[in-house]
């Protein structure tokens, strides 16, 4: 469970973050997606990573698929110079990232 944000993103590790979403035990499905969401719009621009967040997606419970959305739309629409965080409009172009909206 510490080390979901590091298996995530790692060949075989996301498919052991994925057994543990899709059949764990609720308690251990809720620890592991709000470890995910840490890092969610980061995994979300990876083939890996994205699958992983489409998974907690679907299978979160209401408050925390609520979470989830809350915090895509709190992304900013464009990335500037001065703000050069990842953006609504990264993931939406983005390859992995447009599966996730």
């Amino acid at each position: 469970m510490t080390n979901a944000n590091d298996l995530t993103p790692q060949t075989y590790g996301n498919y052991v973050i994925t057994h543990i979403i899709l059949n764990g035990t609720d308690e251990d499905r809720v620890k592991i997606i709000k470890s995910i969401m840490e890092n969610m719009v980061h995994f979300s621009l990876y083939q890996l990573g994205s699958n992983v967040v489409e998974n907690c997606l679907q299978l979160a419970p209401e408050p925390l698929r609520e979470e989830i959305l809350k915090r895509i739309d709190a992304l900013p629409l464009t990335t500037t110079y001065l703000n050069p965080q990842i953006s609504l409009a990264m993931l939406l172009d983005n390859q992995f990232g447009n599966y996730v909206i």
